[in-house]
Formats: C-alpha cells, structure tokens, sequence
C-alpha cells in the first residue's frame, strides 16, 4: 500500500502534468550543497530528555498508522482523503507556485537573448530625398554572478519550495487525523442513538407496565405521569442523534472531497475498537518526525540566504552585452556580409547611494529571520505540548472508560433488580425513575468515553508526525542541522 507521501506524490504528478516536478525541486535543493545553516540546536531552551507522562522507548509510528485501528472502513476513508481532499490539492497548488519561483530565480543565472527585424522610410520635407534603413540584429545581456548574489536568492527559493513540500505532508498529516476523528465521532453518535432508541424502548415497556397496574389501583397519575415525562425525554434524544449523525457525516463527505449526497460511509460500533499502542520515543525525536516543524526549520534557511544576498547586493554589478545582426540602406543588400554589425560592451556598477534602500532591505531580512526563529521556537513548543497532552489524554481517558463501564455495570444490575420489582409491585417511582435515569446516562457517558480514548489516539499519532520523516518523504530533501547555528548577522 502506497504511503501518505506517495499518495500525494501521486496526486501532484496526475494534477501538475508536468513529470519530475517533485524530483526537480529537491534536485535543485541538492544542487545549492544544502549549506545553509539550520536552526535545530537554537531552540532558546533545552529539549527535555523524556516524556513525564511515559519512559523512554524507541519506536516508530508506521506511515499507514490509521490502519493499525483494523477498521477497512477507516482505511478506506482515509486513503481516499489524501487522494481527493481539497486542501490537500491547495498545497500540491501552491508547491506548482513554488516551483515557478524556482524557475523565476534560476533565470538571472544564464544569459538573455533578443532579436529584433525592423525596416523603416523617411522622406526630407526640405531635400525631397527618401533614404531607407533595414536592420536584423541579435542582441544578449548577462549579468555575471561573480559574488554570488543570483545563486544565493537561487538557494533561498530552493528552500522556500522544499518548506512548501513538507507544509503539503503535515497537511496530508492532519487531514489523515481528522478523517479518523471524524468517523470515529460518526460511530459512536451511531452508538449513542442505538443506546437512546433501546433506553426508549425500555423506557416504554416500564410505563406499559405501570399503566397497567393503575387498574388495581396501586399506581396513581402522579406516577404514570412522572415515568411518561422520562419516556419522552429519552425519546427526545434520538432527533438531535440523527441531527448531529447527519452533520458529522456532511462533514466527512467534505473531507475526503464528496457530496453530501449519496455519501454513505460504512457504520458500525466504537465499542470493539482496539487502541493501538504508541512508543512516543523521545522529544528531540520531534524535530526530525514532524513536518511542520521541519518545515519551519527549513524556512530559515530561506531567510538565511536572503540575508546573504541582502549583503551582497551592496557589492558591483558586471553586466556583459553583445549585439550582432546585418543593417542596410536597401532591403536586397540586407544579409550581404558588407551590411553585417557588432558590439560588445562591459559595464560594472556600484551604488553609491541610495537613501538607505539597501540597509533597509538587510534589516527587512534579518527581522524576518527572527520572526521566522521565534516562530520554530513555538512550534517546537506546540509539539512538545501536544504530544505531552496525547500521552496524557490517552491515559486519562482509558481510565475514564475503565471507570464508566463499572458504572455502566453496576446501573445494569440495579435495572435487572428494578425489573423484577416491577412484575413483583413492590418498587416506589422515585427509585425506578431513579434507576432508569442512572443506566441510560451511564451509557451514554460510556460512549462519549470511548469517544475520547479513540480521539486522544489519534490526536497522539498525530502528535507524534504519523511516521513522517525526513528519509521517508519522498518529495523533499532538506539540509542537515548544524550544531553551531546562529541567526545570521
């Protein structure tokens, strides 16, 4: 089975039309030595050497990870999602957008060519004599990149369209997350009307029962009156289920880029669903696992090269020019070698002054670099945050389960009981309103439990980069971390 990265290299390659597009950029991200430096050591803080919420295990998160659930439908569902979903296909857009800076900087780097054909005719009001002129001429321009400056700004977009492919695998990423989340939320408001509708029913059997020893006259209005109130607050519930079933259901045909209409995603329980076990290994590992991270990182190495270019624009420019062509009085001794032409010029260029221009752009640059360090610096901090709260929230709510099935358990039992004083006429209503009112909401907390534990599982995959790395994308290839890196002065 293909992977989330090669779905998606898949999808590019059917929409771009255009082969090789992935391999070119991190071609021509090879090309410039990969050697600007990277920011994985300048955190601002020191990346703690475990998780409190588990021990320190090394492991590896499958790419697939959605499938470790064993529910084909989810698989299903996700796999058609990183093929279809919008914004999935935003981000393979905007890297066709990255791809055609690349090719915008790479132009300075060779020469230009022109050619021009012209003929004109002018007549002297004064001499009455008409001359002619005819001209076909070659003209090239190079500007000589001797310092630099074209190959560096070359770099920077290089690494702005490597960030743009890592950003479309952390989308590819959270929308794998909130497919799973989504379906997992379907099933279980399936669960919860299946619970309303059985509780309702149970509910109705109870009155039935009550109604019917009003005729002996040992239940009185009141009674029936208070066990019907609850027999239509139960069924209640159902319409705002199917209501909530409908959206939830809307909201997932979107995501995996359908029409609400006709789209029927295969149901079934969240009460038999295993959560997988997840070694979270330990939090440098992030850096290297998550996309949006490495995305960030490699972002500053844009803006590192556009300060070095920032700089070198206050070196000369060399320019080279050449002209070549025929040009004649009379259009039948055009290409004669008599008529033939040429010109060859050097120039080099230095600014002088410029109201500060070039000062105010290094600084532009150097802001932005800082912006952009900060900016890794909290999504570092957001990744440790939210794997810190997956860890947590798995184990929270898998005792939240544990717990609530007891009840569930115990509010069973007491309704068996309830049921047998019933036939037996010997319960008074405020313990059988009582009794129902436990069991229908301790299954319902149940089913919104499982909820939990199954999303917190997700959100923990999600957490950790869903087995993205580095090696395993095949869309990018991004710079080694440099122990030594500083923001560039």
């Amino acid at each position: 089975m293909a992977t989330v990265v090669e779905r998606i290299g898949q999808s590019f390659a059917r929409e771009s039309r255009r082969a090789g597009v992935l391999s070119m950029i991190a071609a021509g991200f090879l090309v410039s030595g990969c050697t600007t430096d990277t920011p994985s050591r300048d955190l601002g803080f020191r990346m703690p050497a475990r998780y409190a919420e588990a021990a320190p295990q090394a492991g590896t998160i499958a790419p697939n990870w959605w499938r470790a659930y064993r529910l084909p439908a989810l698989a299903t569902l996700v796999e058609t999602a990183l093929d279809r979903n919008l914004d999935i296909q935003a981000a393979i857009a905007r890297i066709a957008q990255a791809e055609a800076q690349i090719m915008t900087a790479r132009a300075p780097l060779l020469p230009t060519l022109n050619g021009t054909a012209s003929g004109s005719r002018a007549r002297s009001s004064l001499s009455g004599f008409e001359t002619s002129s005819f001209s076909t001429l070659l003209s090239t321009s190079w500007i000589l990149d001797v310092f630099g400056r074209n190959r560096t700004l070359l770099e920077a977009a290089q690494a702005s369209a490597a960030a743009s492919l890592v950003d479309k695998d952390y989308v590819a990423l959270v929308t794998a997350a909130t497919v799973a989340t989504t379906y997992f939320q379907l099933l279980t408001l399936q669960d919860r009307l299946a619970i309303a509708e059985r509780n309702a029913a149970s509910a109705a059997r109870i009155l039935g029962a009550i109604k019917s020893r009003a005729t002996a006259g040992t239940v009185s209005d009141f009674e029936i009156s208070q066990q019907e109130a609850l027999t239509a607050n139960v069924r209640a519930v159902a319409p705002s289920l199917r209501q909530q079933i409908t959206v939830t259901r809307n909201a997932l045909a979107i995501l995996v880029g359908s029409t609400p209409q006709g789209f029927a995603p295969r149901g079934g329980s969240l009460a038999s669903l295993a959560i997988p076990a997840v070694r979270p290994g330990v939090p440098s590992d992030l850096l290297q696992r998550r996309p949006d991270v490495k995305a960030a990182e490699i972002r500053l190495a844009a803006l590192d090269a556009n300060i070095r270019a920032a700089r070198l624009a206050y070196f000369p420019t060399i320019s080279l020019t050449g002209q070549g062509g025929f040009q004649s009085n009379a259009l039948r001794l055009l290409l004669e070698p008599q008529s033939m032409i040429y010109s060859v010029a050097a120039s080099a260029t230095q600014t002088i002054f410029d109201t500060g221009a070039l000062r105010g752009n290094l600084e532009l640059q150097r802001g932005l670099q800082d912006e952009a360090l900060q900016n890794y610096r909290k999504v570092v901090l957001t990744a440790l945050s939210d794997v810190s709260n997956g860890l947590s929230g798995l184990k929270q709510t898998a005792e939240q389960v544990r717990f609530q099935g007891e009840a569930v358990t115990a509010a069973r039992r007491a309704f068996r009981i309830t049921d047998d004083r019933i036939a037996a006429g010997t319960i008074d209503i405020v313990t059988l309103l009582n009794t129902q009112q436990t069991l229908f909401s301790s299954e319902d907390a149940l089913a919104q439990a499982r909820l939990a534990r199954a999303q917190a599982s997700v959100q923990l995959f999600q957490a950790l980069g869903g087995g993205w790395t580095p090696e395993t994308s095949r869309s990018v290839v991004v710079p080694q971390a440099d122990a030594q890196w500083r923001p560039t002065p």
